[in-house]
């Protein structure tokens, strides 16, 4: 066989109601674990890999938001089921060590950078207030980054051809990150972006570990 051994393929195959029965909460954490990784692992690719300043904005405000979400949804599991602590508990030390960094992101008491991410996710996947009510506190961070961006020059670009019709309103890009950073110290997006490196890191390894014990311990057969 040609190749090393990170060119090798590898398989497991079951049937999902034996391994992972709905009844389970420690199954259904093993899911939230594996979608988890899934979207870590896809969303950070994108982030890397992008060339266009709007992609790479783009893919920074996914893999934040993945990487929170995770960290909230199994906080959450590891606080209410026992299954799950023991589990956890019989991971070895990096590992446990590893989930305890993610969970702690979404602690109520988190500080820097699980606030950040916070935010992020918060004005990533709900789209930001326009009620009259916030503007008439002067709490809509929309108006906020208007008022941030108001010298940055504005674009809205059309190319024939392009993807989605080739359309893409800068602009709105621009008065986004003003949002986002609108209180941030110099330089600390550069070590955010930094941070979510290390923190994926730990979800994956994490996640890879829970997956392979949680499939070794299934009764002989099940898993092929």
């Amino acid at each position: 066989m040609e190749g090393g051994a990170d060119n090798i393929r590898h398989e497991w195959r079951f049937r999902i109601g034996d391994v992972l029965p709905s009844e389970s909460p420690l199954a259904r954490f093993i899911v939230a674990v594996a979608g988890a990784l899934n979207d870590n692992l896809l969303s950070n690719t994108l982030f890397v890999e992008s060339e266009k300043p709007y992609e790479h904005i783009y893919f920074f405000n996914l893999a934040s938001s993945h990487l929170y979400e995770a960290a909230e949804t199994l906080l959450r599991a590891h606080r209410e089921w026992d299954e799950v602590r023991e589990f956890i508990v019989g991971l070895d030390e990096e590992r446990r060590a590893e989930f305890e960094r993610v969970v702690a992101l979404a602690a109520p008491d988190a500080g820097w950078p699980g606030e950040r991410l916070k935010v992020i996710r918060n004005s990533f996947f709900h789209y930001l207030r326009l009620d009259r009510a916030a503007a008439d506190a002067g709490k809509l961070h929309i108006a906020h980054g208007l008022e941030a961006a108001a010298d940055l020059e504005g674009l809205l670009v059309i190319e024939p051809g392009g993807t989605l019709g080739g359309i893409r309103a800068l602009f709105a890009d621009e008065v986004a990150i003003k949002v986002v950073t609108d209180d941030y110290e110099d330089g600390e997006l550069e070590r955010l972006v930094a941070a979510l490196a290390n923190y994926q890191a730990d979800l994956n390894r994490f996640a890879q570990a829970a997956l392979g014990r949680y499939l070794r311990e299934q009764p002989e057969g099940v898993v092929a």
